[in-house]
């Protein structure tokens, strides 16, 4: 998809570009510049939008099923409180509880 974009884009841009090269200098440079942020914003809108699509429909058990991981697991994990604030004692479980997942995580990549 990405490759129609592009030539899309440049089948309409360089003819443009072309004609008004010799007349109008800004207005050259402003066709080219065009035709350059368009093709990449629309290409990393063909490649990033569904992604991010599926990720919002789905929850992440099923999305760590359809993208790649690189064996990472997600679990989803609210703090204790919901939107309340936490103590201090809390707010040291739950740093507590993350350095233990960072550790279990370190341990199972050297192996």
């Amino acid at each position: 998809m990405a490759v129609y974009n592009v030539c899309t884009i440049c089948a309409i841009g360089v003819p443009l570009a072309l004609v008004i090269y010799t007349q109008h200098h800004n207005l050259y440079f402003y066709v080219v510049a065009i035709s350059i942020v368009s093709c990449t914003t629309l290409t990393l809108c063909l490649v990033f939008v569904p992604k991010i699509r599926s990720l919002k429909k789905s929850n992440t058990s099923e999305a760590s099923g359809i993208f790649p991981t690189n064996g990472l697991k997600y679990k989803k994990r609210f703090l204790k409180g919901g939107s309340k604030s936490l103590t201090t004692k809390e707010l040291g479980n739950e740093i507590e509880w993350l350095q233990g997942q960072n550790g279990s995580a370190a341990l199972d990549l050297k192996r």
